[in-house]
């Protein structure tokens, strides 16, 4: 039995045509967006370019305190974390407030940039014109693009995952979430990791952590 090869041409107009080249172009374009979102690590000593994780929620419960959401800030250079607990979505400005005025005035370093999803907390008035005032830039990913928010988003996902394992592991309730998130976001800070050189926490102060027994 004889195969027969059969050639299919296929005529395009060449409008079509531009228009696929430029789609090809510009998905290379953001091919190489995004890998630099992994590689951008030169910032200078004493800045910070923060990742802000979305406020999650951990349980349905509410931990002790009344606390049911928790926001995070992490330095994109060090990789150091900080988390927050929250009551309501809406604290989110005042947390970041509060955030700032550690960094600068306890460790002398100044915020460049501020990198987060488009979630309402910090799509607001407020938030934006304390950015502006503080000359911080805003940067806010595209829709439906969580990886360019990759750091905040791994680092939402490990806390939780750390959370749940510890809670698994004891019979305290459930309401103690908060002290597992806290306990979680302090042990990340202060071993090796992938991303960096040295632990988060010699990076970010500078000095070995001090553990006491």
């Amino acid at each position: 039995m004889e195969s027969v090869s059969i050639a299919v041409r296929l005529d395009i107009g060449k409008e079509t045509a531009r228009s696929i080249l430029k789609m090809s172009r510009r998905l290379k374009q953001l091919e190489h967006q995004f890998q630099g979102l992994h590689t951008r690590r030169t910032l200078a000593k004493g800045d910070v370019d923060l990742r802000v994780g979305n406020g999650a929620r951990v349980a349905a419960l509410a931990a002790r305190g009344g606390y049911q959401y928790f926001i995070t800030f992490t330095d994109d250079f060090s990789r150091y974390g900080y988390v927050y607990l929250m009551r309501h979505k809406s604290e989110a400005l005042e947390k970041f407030k509060e955030f700032k005025n550690e960094v600068q005035n306890k460790h002398g370093k100044s915020i460049k940039a501020l990198r987060s999803d488009r979630g309402g907390e910090y799509l607001s008035q407020d938030f934006d014109e304390l950015l502006k005032e503080c000359g911080i830039v805003s940067q806010l990913t595209p829709p439906g693009t969580p990886q360019w928010n990759g750091v905040s988003e791994r680092r939402n996902r490990t806390l939780l995952d750390m959370v749940r394992s510890m809670m698994s592991h004891t019979d305290l309730p459930t309401s103690f979430w908060g002290y597992a998130l806290e306990t979680a976001a302090f042990t990340l800070n202060r071993v090796p990791s992938k991303s960096v050189q040295k632990t988060p926490h010699e990076m970010w102060n500078g000095k070995h952590p001090i553990c006491l027994l």
